[in-house]
């Protein structure tokens, strides 16, 4: 269980909270959707959830370890959280082979690779793929590890071909895993547990 308590954020106590007192529950494993406009805060907060940001006020509690707190949490949360920010660069001259035996889990490993048709890519060095593939790298390492999968829009300079399978691969690696996907509108194909929007930083539930 993933629990946000009364969280906010800014950048300074000059500043305006870009996340104003959100609350909610990811109380089941599953799939959930924050959508929202860009701009409204949606990877602040997937920032704060995953470990890169601390809040400014409230509390992140992943399965009762308080993500910010406990002396626990830092080796906890690398095993069971998997977060593909909206923005992510890899060591540019490495071989995607090397990248994905460096980073990739072992859940669903196989099949991620063929479905992303990284394969003939496998002697290429990350700087010379095209930035749907380099997309599709970081998707393949996010959906192979962790109980809690965070991306932040995933489909963000995606080819068509990806955007048609992503709903069966998500359902596929998803099972007894917990999901929360951040996107500007719905992602059609997908089943979600709970939906929710984020406008002006106020996280309010469908």
């Amino acid at each position: 269980m993933l629990h946000i308590s009364n969280v906010s954020f800014s950048y300074g106590s000059m500043s305006p909270f870009i996340i104003k007192a959100c609350s909610t529950e990811f109380n089941s494993p599953g799939i959930y959707l924050i959508s929202g406009s860009n701009g409204c805060g949606k990877s602040t907060l997937m920032d704060i959830m995953s470990g890169f940001k601390s809040p400014s006020n409230g509390r992140i509690l992943i399965n009762k370890i308080d993500m910010y707190s406990s002396q626990k949490s830092v080796s906890t949360l690398r095993k069971i959280i998997s977060y593909m920010p909206s923005s992510l660069r890899m060591p540019l001259y490495l071989d995607v082979s090397y990248l994905l035996d460096l980073w990739m889990g072992s859940l669903c490993k196989n099949e991620l690779i063929s479905a992303f048709n990284l394969s003939p890519f496998m002697n290429h060095k990350y700087h010379s793929l095209s930035d749907g593939y380099r997309n599709r790298v970081h998707l393949a390492v996010a959906l192979s590890r962790g109980s809690f999968v965070l991306l932040d829009e995933p489909l963000k300079s995606q080819d068509e071909e990806l955007k048609k399978i992503f709903p069966e691969l998500i359902k596929i690696c998803a099972k007894g895993r917990t999901f929360i996907i951040t996107s500007p509108d719905n992602i059609d194909g997908l089943k979600y547990n709970k939906r929710f929007t984020l406008n002006r930083g106020v996280l309010n539930e469908n």
